[in-house]
């Protein structure tokens, strides 16, 4: 026989306070986000918070390396450039509900603050009035990554150029760095944005498939090393002490030196400034309970159960996995013909 479900828990659940006082909890948590997570390297809590009519919590504390595994998977499949795809499901993560790892339902005498369970010490107000714990069960939590759209197409690196638009389908690398298009951030690998290069400032007027192409010479800003045409690739057009070619300006100070053919000014020394190649991604996770059992910590001990129920969903803030350039790639065929200029063979 199926046991009640948990709304019907919540629905039903009567306690009684010292005062006599009669609580019926209404708190119904199944299609809501959790009101928020506290976490400290392996723990986790994740919490609802009502204060509508009755003051009540539950939350969830997990004591698991398991849930670093999404973010860990995530990680290593763009360094591999084996990419999850879009809302693809991870495989669950179980966890079984003893010791450290627990649900803890509980009523409260006031209301609550949004960060008490991120107390390093609780608070001794509100008091708590009831409180029903785990003793048996499991938690499933199912996980879905979910990559950033521009016009409702696929941009896995956020760049505002949908990906099928920067050759996913043949892994198009313009810059030759072992990073395909669609999973960097500098295509030209001129260490200007692509993002950057795509805008379209006053007065400016987009030439090719709708972006700027600074020299006329057919190829957009964004896949063209030397932007400007005049002989220098844009990621030489800077100064020993500013190394971003986006914030060095020519002598006029009116237009970037990297857009402004009439300056071509080569810098010779070190470069120590590469962009970070990061790509925002975010899950999305849903927790069910199974088997649960939760059990007054009062004197009766009367325990609830029920068979499953979906205890909320949580979408934290978006990752961002740095995309390594692959060992043993080269550097870009432009980049290595300059230096032998600069340096040709002794002898």
């Amino acid at each position: 026989m199926r046991a009640l479900p948990f709304i019907a828990l919540l629905f039903f659940l009567f306690a009684s306070c010292d005062d006599g006082e009669i609580i019926i909890t209404t708190f119904d948590f199944e299609d809501q986000a959790f009101s928020g997570m506290c976490s400290n390297e392996r723990n986790k809590v994740l919490y609802h918070i009502n204060n509508s009519n009755v003051y009540e919590t539950l939350s969830i504390q997990i004591n698991n390396s398991g849930l670093s595994a999404d973010n860990s998977r995530l990680i290593s499949g763009l360094q591999s450039l084996r990419v999850p795809l879009d809302n693809e499901q991870i495989a669950p993560i179980r966890i079984t509900l003893s010791g450290a790892n627990e649900v803890i339902y509980r009523t409260y005498d006031g209301e609550i603050p949004n960060d008490y369970f991120c107390r390093d010490v609780p608070p001794a107000s509100p008091r708590v009035l009831q409180e029903y714990r785990s003793v048996g069960g499991e938690i499933i939590i199912s996980s879905s990554i979910t990559y950033n759209r521009v016009n409702n197409q696929l941009d896995h690196d956020g760049d505002g150029i949908p990906s099928a638009e920067e050759g996913m389908a043949t892994n198009r690398d313009t810059d030759g760095d072992g990073i395909p298009d669609y999973l960097d951030i500098d295509d030209d690998g001129d260490n200007v944005l692509t993002s950057e290069e795509i805008r379209i400032a006053i007065g400016e007027n987009p030439t090719v498939d709708g972006f700027l192409d600074t020299d006329g010479d057919g190829i957009p800003n964004y896949l063209d090393p030397d932007d400007d045409g005049d002989g220098v690739p844009t990621r030489l057009e800077i100064t020993g002490e500013i190394q971003e070619p986006h914030r060095v300006f020519n002598e006029g100070g009116n237009l970037r030196r990297y857009l402004d053919r009439f300056t071509a000014e080569r810098f010779t020394g070190e470069i120590t400034f590469n962009i970070v190649n990061n790509i925002p991604v975010r899950y999305s996770s849903t927790i069910e309970a199974r088997n649960l059992k939760l059990r007054n910590q009062g004197g009766d001990g009367e325990e609830i159960s029920f068979t499953e129920k979906t205890l909320g969903s949580f979408s934290p803030g978006a990752t961002t996995p740095t995309l390594i350039v692959p060992a043993g790639t080269e550097e870009p065929e432009e980049e290595e013909e300059e230096e032998e200029e600069e340096n040709p063979d002794e002898g």
